[in-house]
């Protein structure tokens, strides 16, 4: 799930980390790409060390994911789910123990996200 056209037509914006504090969540961290990642990433047997691009020792294994997505972000940002303008009634709805009970924790990120003014024209892609 993400969201589509958040900044522009046919941009993709994806929940890269929820935090949580005290089995909360607080904050939720979104990137926004041009288009639709592939999901490609780069791997340790990628790098090529006489170009500089070392890796840690313990990094050394075959396989082993060192970046994210190969596909450049136009945009990173951070939305607080609990503030001074706090309402308990949304955060009830979005992140209370009962609405997890029944829908993914993804999703119901997803969700009051598109209930932000920043998210106003933009919709998910399910």
């Amino acid at each position: 799930m993400a969201i589509l056209n958040f900044i522009k037509k046919g941009t993709y914006t994806r929940i890269s980390q929820i935090h949580w504090e005290e089995g909360q969540v607080t904050d939720i961290e979104v990137e926004t790409f041009a288009s639709k990642p592939d999901n490609s990433y780069l791997y340790i047997e990628d790098y090529d060390d006489t170009n500089n691009m070392n890796v840690p020792e313990e990094g050394r294994i075959k396989g082993k994911r060192v970046m994210n997505d190969l596909e450049e972000k136009i945009h990173q940002a951070h939305y607080s789910v609990i503030d001074e303008n706090w309402d308990p009634d949304i955060y009830k709805d979005y992140f209370g123990s009962p609405a997890w009970k029944t829908s993914n924790l993804h999703a119901k990120c997803y969700e009051y996200l598109l209930t932000l003014p920043a998210f106003s024209e933009a919709s998910s892609d399910e």
